[in-house]
């Protein structure tokens, strides 16, 4: 398991994990009240841990959440955008995240990493150069909690999905004009060759 999965898995984890939270148990949601999908959306904080598991909560109603964040992939508000990446790359199989790929050229540097990573995940490669160039980012993806810096996510995601070791953003911008046009995404293995 990648290093960027097992950062979100961690931190889903620890809302499983608590005592007596009926919202965390997979067995008890039909009896929790999920709040409106446009409360979910507009009321996050990661400051606060019950937004999160409200997010987790329509993760876990699985692809059906995918039709109910869509509408938020074009909202005006950044953090809407990036929690609709967050669910929908959390739910989504290879032909339902391609409704991320208009989010490659977001406005947002923490949206359009965001969703590179999520479609570099699922074998997109015209998400590589948007991670490429994020190497060089000085920004964080302040909608997590605590914070990521964007270039640490960007180099650990292409480490991951390409087993290559780069450590500098020009080591990475010379490997992708070497391979740009011969990459294919292995399925089996996910990682591109």
């Amino acid at each position: 398991m990648d290093s960027v999965n097992k950062k979100i898995l961690g931190l889903c984890a620890l809302f499983f994990l608590l005592p007596g939270c009926s919202a965390c148990n997979r067995s008890n949601t039909q009896n929790v009240s999920l709040p409106d999908t446009k409360i979910v959306m507009e009321s996050y904080n990661p400051q606060f841990s019950r937004t999160m598991q409200y997010l987790d909560m329509l993760v876990m109603k699985g692809s059906s959440s995918i039709e109910e964040v869509k509408p938020y992939l074009s909202n005006k508000d950044p953090k809407q955008r990036w929690v609709a990446v967050y669910i929908i790359g959390r739910v989504a199989n290879h032909d339902q995240v391609n409704i991320l790929l208009p989010l490659l050229q977001d406005s947002e540097e923490a949206v359009r990493i965001s969703a590179a990573g999520t479609l570099a995940n699922k074998g997109y490669r015209e998400a590589l150069p948007v991670l490429i160039s994020g190497t060089r980012s000085t920004g964080t993806i302040s909608y997590l909690h605590p914070e990521q810096e964007i270039a640490g996510f960007c180099f650990d995601v292409l480490s991951v999905y390409t087993k290559q070791t780069f450590f500098t953003p020009e080591e990475w911008e010379q490997w992708w004009k070497i391979v740009e046009g011969k990459l294919s995404w292995d399925e089996a293995t996910k990682t591109y060759r």
